[in-house]
C-alpha cells in the first residue's frame, strides 16, 4: 500500500500497561466509527506496514486502546510509538452531500456569492476555530475562511465550493 492511496488516521501515542497494548490518537471527527477496525497501516522507515487488531476500545477525547496481533511485549510496542496511522482512502465513511474530506477538495473552484470564481483550492488548513482554504487567486496565494459563517455549500460533481466572504477580504490577502 502506498501512502498516496491512504489517509492519515492519527498516530500511536504511547504504550499502555503490559502485553504490548497501545494508546492511539485518532485525529478524526467521529472516533466511534472506528470501533470495529480490523487493521491499520503504521509508517515505519517510510514504509506502510499492516498491523492487524486483536481488540480495540474507543476512549474519550479521540483516543483508542488497541492490541495488535504479534505485538506481545512493551519493548515491541515501544517501537511503534509516534508512528503515523493510515487507512486506505476507500475505507473512509460516506459523507452527506454538503460535507467533504479535506483531501478531496484540493483542485476545487471557490465561488463567492459577490465576486464569483475566486480561484482553485491548493490546500485545506486545519486551524482550530478558524479553518482556511489556501486558494490560488490569479497567481497569488490567499486564505479563504471556511467556517460556517462563510461556507455556503459544495457541489462535488461540479467541483465547486460556495462561500460568501466579507467585503475586501480578497484585496487584503493580495495587498
Amino acid at each position: 500500500m502506498e501512502k498516496e492511496q491512504c489517509y492519515n488516521l492519527g498516530s500511536v501515542s504511547k504504550v499502555q500497561g503490559i502485553n504490548g497494548k497501545l494508546i492511539l490518537r485518532l485525529e478524526v471527527d467521529f472516533p466511534e466509527e472506528y470501533s470495529k477496525l480490523e487493521s491499520v497501516y503504521i509508517e515505519k522507515n517510510r514504509k506502510l506496514i499492516p498491523f492487524f487488531i486483536e481488540e480495540i476500545t474507543i476512549l474519550p477525547k479521540g483516543f483508542a486502546r488497541v492490541k495488535f496481533e504479534d505485538v506481545d511485549s512493551d519493548e515491541i510496542a515501544q517501537t511503534l510509538v509516534k508512528g503515523q496511522l493510515y487507512l486506505p482512502i476507500e475505507q473512509l465513511p460516506e459523507l452527506k452531500a454538503d460535507q467533504f474530506y479535506y483531501h478531496e477538495i484540493v483542485g476545487f473552484k471557490v465561488i463567492d456569492s459577490e465576486i464569483g470564481n475566486i480561484g482553485i483550492v491548493i490546500e485545506y488548513l486545519e486551524i482550530p476555530a478558524n479553518p482556511q482554504l489556501l486558494v490560488d487567486f490569479k497567481g497569488h496565494e490567499i486564505l479563504v475562511p471556511i467556517s460556517s459563517h462563510f461556507y455556503k455549500g459544495i457541489d462535488k460533481k461540479k467541483e465547486e465550493i460556495y462561500v460568501t466572504l466579507p467585503p475586501g477580504l480578497v484585496e487584503v490577502n493580495i495587498g
